[in-house]
């Protein structure tokens, strides 16, 4: 082969491996077949990653979530959608360990735990879980309709983190603030609020981020405007509100 000819593939491989190092996003979802070891292989020569796209990528294991904190502190999103070979555990280590994270995608990611979620509420990454379903978790506080205050709302949902479902028909105490903590419950997938008459179109707002959210009953909730209804809606597709 030419020496000039070496010379030049040489350097274009010096310029590859450089831009390798450089690059700052990665997309995989158009190779679902990659395994852990090749894909590993290719993280090891990159140093700057910020963005990293596994959608689709169901072979992969906890083995490449375990080397995504320590080898790239810079990362910021992750999607993971549809990577079926990835447990809670490994889920677990990004959330505890990738300090610069800002959102991971978990669309139809079964190993998703609410726990995972309170973990990224708690560091404020933000996620979606569009197609992940929780075991039903009912949580009735319409027991307690005549007494239960905001404050008590707040320590129930302290002690029952992972509720899917939650009852507080009759309960004529809450306000607008006893929605504010469901902010943090994006997995809520049904919420009664039947004759809460102290709910104002401004509670409804704290209902925005519920995206799972399928059925709301606010029946007898006089205070609320056919607007705000109806904004709600629109704001939380899928919402079927019972009034």
């Amino acid at each position: 082969m030419d020496e000039r000819f070496q010379q030049k593939l040489l350097k274009q491989k010096k310029q590859i491996e450089f831009l390798n190092r450089q690059v700052i996003h990665l997309n995989f979802s158009h190779w679902p077949a990659i395994q852990d070891a090749d894909l590993i292989s290719f993280l090891k020569k990159n140093r700057c990653l910020q963005s990293l796209n596994l959608e689709g990528c169901e072979h992969l294991t906890d083995a490449v979530l375990r080397i995504l904190p320590e080898r790239f502190e810079n990362l910021q999103e992750l999607n993971l959608t549809r990577c079926r070979g990835v447990t809670a555990s490994g889920l677990d280590t990004i959330a505890e360990n990738a300090t610069q994270l800002k959102r991971m995608v978990l669309d139809y990611c079964p190993a998703t735990t609410i726990r995972l979620l309170h973990k990224l509420n708690a560091k404020g990454i933000a996620f979606t879980i569009e197609g992940v379903v929780f075991p039903s978790k009912p949580l009735n506080l319409s027991i307690h309709k005549d007494t239960l205050t905001d404050e008590d709302l707040l320590k129930e949902l302290q002690e029952n983190p992972e509720i899917t479902e939650l009852i507080l028909g009759n309960c004529i105490k809450i306000t607008d603030a006893g929605l504010a903590p469901l902010k943090n419950f994006q997995w809520l997938t049904h919420l009664n609020l039947f004759c809460c008459k102290q709910i104002t179109d401004a509670g409804l707002q704290h209902l925005v981020g519920l995206t799972q959210l399928k059925t709301l009953d606010l029946r007898g909730c006089t205070q609320l405007t056919s607007n705000a209804k109806e904004q709600l809606k629109r704001q939380v597709p899928g919402l079927t509100i019972n009034e």
